[in-house]
């Protein structure tokens, strides 16, 4: 066990420096029993001897995260959401403007190929 105080971690994903990213599937608003509010993705080192303190990475938004993936030669972080009417996410580090974008609906990645949904989410 290295991470605590988060709700209901899914998948996640590993990134190119080697850390992993927990993410929380859970939308629970601070209040009652919940000391703070979750949906948030957390950072934790594969070298982790202990628990590590979460701090959530609120660029990335607060939804249902389900997995995360990072392109090693951009930084792009790539999301993705747990509901029945998910979407699909890109974060873009050190973004000027607004650092994560909605990308592709549920009902569009369905109707997508392989190709064009490469290039919807502006990979070619």
């Amino acid at each position: 066990m290295s991470l605590i105080g988060t709700i209901r971690n899914c998948s996640g994903g590993i990134t190119p420096w080697g850390t992993w990213l927990s993410c929380e599937e859970s939308v629970a608003k601070a209040g009652d029993d919940i000391t703070r509010d979750h949906g948030y993705i957390f950072e934790v080192s594969a070298n982790a001897t202990g628990l590590v303190e979460p701090k959530p990475l609120k660029e990335m938004g607060r939804f249902n995260h389900e997995a995360a993936a990072v392109d090693p030669q951009t930084g792009i972080v790539y999301l993705t959401e747990d509901r029945g009417d998910s979407l699909f996410y890109r974060f873009i580090p050190n973004a000027l403007i607004a650092s994560w974008i909605k990308v592709v609906s549920y009902k569009q990645w369905l109707s997508c190929t392989c190709l064009n949904l490469i290039a919807v989410i502006g990979l070619i």
